[in-house]
């Protein structure tokens, strides 16, 4: 389990949603996204220069959303809505879909590392 220093890094917290089964109108079953739970998690953004062939360099976002170990998250889900902790205040509302779920093993414990792409 991660220690109280990791913990005071978890400044976000985001709703995780997890692809379920829902019958539509006409009783076709669709798939669709349920809420199943929140978790307090810290959100980076960062934006890199990468080269083009021919064209020059473009800037490309990556996200990332670390969390404790444990928490019930699984590459198939999606994370959405990120707000600030302190005021509750909106960060990105996404969605991203997990694109790698690393434990990752440190001095200070353990925790998970997300890789996110946004959904357009």
């Amino acid at each position: 389990m991660a220690d109280v220093h990791f913990k005071k890094h978890l400044i976000h917290q985001a709703t995780v949603q997890r692809k379920t089964e829902a019958a539509s109108d006409t009783g076709e079953l669709i798939a669709t996204w349920a809420t199943n739970g929140t978790i307090y998690c810290r959100f980076v953004q960062k934006s890199e220069r990468v080269a083009q062939p021919g064209t020059g360099f473009m800037m490309a976002e990556s996200c990332r959303l670390l969390c404790n170990a444990g928490e019930d998250v699984i590459e198939e889900d999606r994370i959405t809505s990120i707000i600030l902790r302190s005021d509750s205040s909106s960060v990105d509302a996404g969605p991203f879909t997990i694109e790698e779920l690393v434990q990752r093993n440190t001095t200070a414990g353990y925790h998970l590392s997300m890789g996110l792409e946004r959904v357009e």
